[in-house]
């Protein structure tokens, strides 16, 4: 029967004993339900009881503590004899979890559920056909109680305190006396009626004379508050939050509302005092006492008020909703999606604004909220930082005390009041700087994403800076003439003046977006970092670029954009000693700007000096440049343009750098420090491989390249960090088009299955194995012999910044292609390595259905054009790395509505209907995609607010 009203209410929107009740007037079938659900209940009920232990005594009597107990080392008598086997129970039976617990859950929550919408609907209705439902519902709550299946924390009241997060009004524990006589009337008169049938039956007088006790009437809101407590103490909050939906629901006389005790908690005397069979709400303080009703027809008990019921159950809903949060042991709790759709609604209620915008300042429920859903283990901005800036977002409480000053002495903490200790924070921003971290330095990179969430930072700390200047404003409205401030304008002297400029993130977030500025070319962005005119100054001022983390960021960025300017600020500003990671920058630099003899003089000084190697990056910057100086120069012939002199001795002096790399005059002395010279060598005979696949004037030197010392093992290669490689696939890219990119792609780059990646359950949280996985007689599960060979050919591991730039020259590629391209099949991209004749009456798909499940079953109809079927490819790649559909269109913009006219992708994928959905009410996202001519990419990204620039790049950004 459970399973049965479960696939009613969530398959068909259907709740059927209320259909039953209140449409077919069928009470006695409703009951009988109802009470078949209490007998299962009972009967699992006393497998729910665990033992307990107690170790007080063992404590008092070994005179010890528990700290020291646990302390002791435990000796283990090898002598003795082994223990016994013969308890046929596995370990896996005694840790999973109880099936009574669940089947318990589920009937408990039915019940508690078909009771609460029963209420709903009874205080919606005429009091007659009220007056059935609420006794059905009497008899029900009478049997639970009966039973012991009913917490006596239901009905248990402590003195309030501000400090605690959850706050059980007193209003149970008042009437509970109440409560109780009307139950017991209920369950009176139901076992007077079965007697009564019975005697009948039998052909004999009823034993009772009919009797009713006169009981206090008590509204609907009364009876709610019940349920949703019991719902609360007994873990089904899912289902108490569904009632608070179903509540939400109504609008107009019948609209239910939430209210506070906070104000009648000041005088709580005023409330105890409050006479409940001849008042109708509780008394509040600051009133008189209300006129009593008297009579038979004295209306029902409401509590607060008119279908009002406290405040206080929606925060306590949302905070024990942390505990059901899946943590990765086992199969069961909710993932991070379904805690999200359940705290939306209760945010709604608990953090009322007027607009989307509406930026409040932090409030302690909302913090401790965030707190311990963080604490819980569902939420992993590293694997999954778009569900961790959902969830951010569903609050309203961010803004920040305006301030830098940290107050830690006890004297200065003193001073503060309460609200100040408890409400106001600055964890939440730091929250939020966690999650651009997690687009910027986690598995799932994302561009646009991270711009857009540094630009709702931004919003967070100028409505705390608003917040402030208001505050100024009103303090000097308030204050008489002689407490004013005077201005003397004769004496301002703007040396003096402070720099407006202050960071509002780490100085690691800051380089982390200006890298990510760096792979997707996104100029506007990085230039809004860095130049910003504005009167709070750049993101990053001029002051920073001497610091050590941000100085290698800086010099990328210069690298990119070629701005000497900028490069010589940051040589300026560096103080010794200069750290490798800057030198290493530098001599990036210096290749880029073919200042050929700095380059040699930086690597000299790193080797005798510093007795530090050069980088990946130095080669392979080295190696970029020979491409783009080629490729410019075969450019220009082609075109009939004539060579400069200055571009062959360019491309000549980089080829003999590249040549002294090979003969080892930079290399570390291998008497000095073998292993670093161990390295280099080693680096060097990866890089050869990999520049001979490279097409061009690179393949032709890295053919005339020797080692001048072998290495000893030519299997133990190094892998290419892919911060490094991204260098070279972006100048392969454009020096040879997309084609070529994919081509280096599947070359060089391990597309690993991710062995330990498939116990990654949704929204990032890492599973522990369970017991078939870990068989460890089937050899280890982290190892897969086809896996470990293609590793041994591959030199560097997959990043969606290889793909970015690939992306953007297929898009290039496939807007300057005619409209009458021949409808022929590509001839690079085959993934089920079928013959181009026959692959154009092929039904095919980007990946397995198992890796991706929003693909139609029998796939659809393979690109057209080369550029398209790179673009495939890109989908597919990103697919695999793990970014969703709504990511995607941001970086490849209108492919995947291509994909779905080709029949290869069904409909849009939950997430990205529900992140769509929040995108178009997001104020500081606005989506505008918009399709350029053929010289231009689709520049798709959604704009920031007034106060940040926009995060697309200049031409060639693609919005990436």
């Amino acid at each position: 029967m459970t399973e049965y009203l479960s696939v009613a209410k969530y398959y068909f929107d259907k709740d059927v004993l209320k259909h039953m009740a209140f449409n077919q007037r069928a009470w006695p079938t409703v009951h009988r339900i109802l009470d078949s659900l209490v007998d299962s209940f009972e009967i699992l009920s006393p497998y729910l009881i665990r033992p307990k232990i107690d170790l007080s005594p063992q404590l008092s009597a070994s005179g010890e503590s528990l700290d020291e107990m646990t302390s002791k080392v435990l000796r283990v008598d090898t002598k003795s004899a082994p223990a016994s086997t013969s308890n046929p129970l596995s370990l896996n039976f005694w840790t999973k979890q109880p099936l009574a617990q669940v089947l318990t859950d589920r009937i408990g929550g039915e019940i508690l559920y078909s009771l609460g919408m029963l209420v709903l609907e009874a205080a919606d209705q005429p009091p007659a056909e009220a007056r059935a439902a609420m006794s059905c519902v009497h008899r029900i709550l009478a049997r639970l109680h009966h039973l012991g299946l009913v917490s006596d924390r239901v009905y248990q009241f402590t003195v309030h305190d501000p400090t605690q997060l959850s706050i059980r009004p007193p209003a149970l524990h008042l009437l509970s006396p109440t409560i109780m006589s009307i139950l017991s009337d209920a369950a009176w008169l139901e076992h007077e009626a079965k007697l009564t049938s019975a005697a009948k039956e039998a052909g004999e007088d009823p034993p009772y004379l009919p009797f009713r006790v006169g009981c206090r009437e008590l509204g609907p809101e009364i009876w709610m508050e019940l349920i949703l407590w019991c719902c609360i103490e007994h873990g089904l909050v899912k289902h108490g939050i569904l009632l608070i939906q179903e509540m939400t629901k109504r609008s107009g006389d019948l609209a239910w509302k939430f209210e506070s005790w906070t104000p009648l908690f000041k005088d709580i005397d005023t409330v105890q005092q409050t006479n409940v069979s001849t008042e109708q709400f509780w008394r509040r303080p600051d009133t008189s006492v209300p006129r009593p009703f008297k009579g038979n027809n004295k209306p029902p008990f409401n509590g607060l008020a008119k279908r009002t019921i406290s405040l206080e159950i929606v925060a306590c809903l949302r905070s024990v909703l942390a505990n059901r949060a899946y943590n990765g042991i086992g199969f069961h709790g909710m993932s991070s999606s379904k805690l999200l759709a359940r705290t939306r609604p209760l945010n709604t209620i608990l953090e009322p604004t007027s607009s989307a915008d509406d930026l409040q300042p932090t409030y302690r429920t909302s913090n401790w909220c965030v707190t311990r859903f963080v604490e819980s283990g569902c939420l992993v901005p590293r694997n999954d930082p778009v569900s961790f800036e959902r969830f951010l977002r569903s609050f309203r409480n961010q803004v920040p005390p305006w301030g830098e000053d940290l107050q830690t002495s006890s004297k200065e903490l003193h001073n503060l009041t309460r609200a100040q200790l408890y409400d106001e924070t600055a964890a939440f921003v730091g929250l939020v700087e966690h999650g651009i971290q997690g687009y910027t330095t986690g598995s799932r990179k994302s561009s646009v994403r991270a711009f857009f969430q540094y630009a709702w930072l931004q919003n967070i700390i100028d409505a705390s800076k608003h917040n402030h200047i208001r505050a100024f404003f009103e303090h000097l409205s308030r204050s008489g003439p002689e407490e004013v401030p005077f201005f003397d304008s004769g004496l301002h002297d703007p040396s003096l003046a402070p720099n407006p400029s202050h960071s509002i993130a780490s100085k690691s977030t800051m380089a982390g977006l200006l890298d990510l500025a760096v792979s997707s070319r996104s100029t506007q962005f990085g230039n809004w970092l860095l130049f910003n005119t504005d009167i709070d100054g750049p993101s990053i001022p001029p002051s920073d670029y001497g610091n050590p983390t941000l100085a290698s960021s800086i010099l990328r960025y210069a690298i990119m954009t070629r701005n000497e300017e900028l490069a010589q600020k940051v040589f300026d500003s560096l103080q010794p000693p200069v750290s490798f990671n800057v030198l290493k920058t530098m001599a990036n630099y210096q290749i880029v700007m073919h200042k050929w003899d700095s380059v040699a003089m930086t690597l000299d000084y790193l080797r005798n000096f510093r007795k530090s190697s050069w980088g990946h990056s130095n080669l392979i910057t080295l190696g970029a440049e020979i491409i783009r100086l080629a490729s410019s120069i075969e450019r220009k012939v082609s075109n009939g343009i004539a060579v400069g002199e200055d571009e062959k001795e360019h491309l000549q002096s980089a080829r003999d750098l590249l040549f002294r790399f090979y003969n080892e005059e930079f290399n570390l002395p291998n008497s000095k420090n073998p292993r670093g010279a161990d390295f280099q060598r080693r680096v060097l005979h990866r890089l050869r491989d990999v520049f001979l696949s490279v097409p061009g004037e690179l393949s032709r030197v890295a053919n005339e390249l020797v080692l001048k010392t072998p290495i000893k093992s030519p299997k133990k290669l190094q892998y290419i960090p892919p911060s490094s490689f991204q260098v070279l696939m972006s100048a392969v890219v454009d020096a040879h088009g997309s084609v070529a990119g994919k081509n280096l792609w599947s070359r060089w780059v391990f597309e690993s299955p991710l062995q330990a990646g498939y116990i990654i359950e949704e929204r990032g949280v890492e599973r522990l194995r369970v017991r078939n996985e870990r068989d460890l007689s089937a050899g280890d599960p982290e190892f897969n012999s086809k896996t470990f060979h293609n590793a041994q050919q591959k030199a560097t591991m997959p990043s969606v910044n290889f793909l970015r730039p690939i992306a953007r020259a297929a898009l290039r590629e496939f807007y300057a292609e005619p409209n009458d391209q021949n409808q022929s099949s590509p001839s690079l991209w085959d993934p089920w390595k079928i013959p181009l004749s026959k692959s154009k009456w092929t039904k095919y798909k980007l990946l397995p259905r198992h890796m991706y499940k929003y693909q139609t079953r029998h796939g659809g109809l393979p690109p057209v054009s080369d550029a398209e079927a790179v673009l495939d490819f890109c989908v597919s790649m990103m697919l695999r790395c793990g970014l969703r559909e709504h990511q995607i269109h941001l970086e490849i913009p209108h492919h995947l509505e291509r994909l779905r006219a080709r029949g290869v992708l069904t409909r849009l994928d939950k997430e990205g209907r529900v992140r769509k959905y929040d995108t178009g009410d997001d104020p500081w996202m606005e989506s505008s995609p918009r399709a350029q001519d053929g010289s231009c990419l689709i520049d798709s990204q959604e704009g920031l607010s007034s106060s940040t620039p926009a995060a697309h790049s200049s031409s060639g950004s693609s919005g990436m």
